[in-house]
């Protein structure tokens, strides 16, 4: 999913049953990233990309994904994307320059 901090936020709320009011919408961010160490094979993180990439149109992974979205209240769609290193450029942008101690990456 790729919202802005702020609508991700609402969601959560209205979800949880929580008051919220959005002040302001960041630009969007996507989820977090499954990420793989660079000693994992090329063909194994391939096969493991396309098995997560592929879960909604499996019908066991589109149950295992319905049941873990009732868990935490997500509507759909569910699933997961593929992305590239670029598209979490917004995050090493955010954490460079962040006022917030302990954050930045400088």
């Amino acid at each position: 999913m790729n919202l802005p901090i702020g609508i991700f936020q609402r969601e959560f709320a209205q979800r949880e049953n929580l008051k919220c009011r959005v002040l302001w919408l960041s630009e969007k961010f996507h989820n977090l990233p499954l990420a793989a160490h660079p000693r994992v094979p090329v063909d194994v993180v391939a096969a493991v990309r396309e098995a997560f990439a592929g879960m909604a149109k499996d019908a066991q992974g589109r149950k295992i994904l319905e049941a873990s979205a009732e868990l935490v209240k997500q509507k759909p769609p569910f699933g997961f994307s593929p992305s590239d290193d670029s598209d979490y450029d917004n995050y090493r942008k955010f954490y460079k320059n962040t006022l917030l101690k302990g954050f930045s990456t400088e």
